[in-house]
């Protein structure tokens, strides 16, 4: 990524006018940096960044944990913590699918 998520954020909110009437929902294409459909397209693929980082989230697990795994891999304890790391990676792709960035 090229900057920071708080800094994109706030180099977006720059060309973001919000409306106090009907007339007031139009901003300029010249305030943008470069072309409407490259801003989406690149508004997208940090979406999908992110998502991916959520989702990665879930495959982080107590360090004594990923300790125990290393040492025994074929133990029960080891599978169920594998289960539960895939279920929660289930889960969080999931919960991408189905989020809504607009209410």
């Amino acid at each position: 990524m090229e900057e920071n998520d708080m800094d994109a954020v706030r180099k977006a909110a720059e060309h973001i006018q919000i409306p106090f009437n009907r007339y007031e929902i139009f901003n300029r294409l010249s305030q943008l940096s470069q072309p409407k459909a490259k801003m989406k397209q690149a508004l997208k693929e940090r979406m999908k960044l992110l998502a991916a980082a959520y989702v990665s989230l879930a495959t982080f697990i107590d360090d004594d944990d990923v300790e125990f795994i290393f040492e025994n891999k074929n133990s029960q304890r080891a599978k169920d913590v594998a289960a539960k790391v895939c279920e929660d990676l289930d889960i969080a792709q999931e919960e991408m699918r189905n989020f809504k960035l607009m209410d």
